[in-house]
C-alpha cells in the first residue's frame, strides 16, 4: 500500500467513529431527555 492508501484509510477509520461517537451521544441524550420528563 502506498501512503496515500495508508492514510486515507486511517482517515476513514477516524470518520466512521467520530459518526458512531455522535450517534451514540445522541442516542443518549434523547433517553436521558425521554426519562427525565416530569411525571404527572
Amino acid at each position: 500500500m502506498t501512503d496515500y492508501e495508508i492514510l486515507m484509510v486511517m482517515l476513514t477509520v477516524l470518520a466512521v467513529l467520530f459518526t458512531a461517537c455522535g450517534f451514540l451521544l445522541a442516542l443518549l441524550s434523547f433517553l436521558d431527555k425521554r426519562n427525565n420528563k416530569p411525571k404527572k
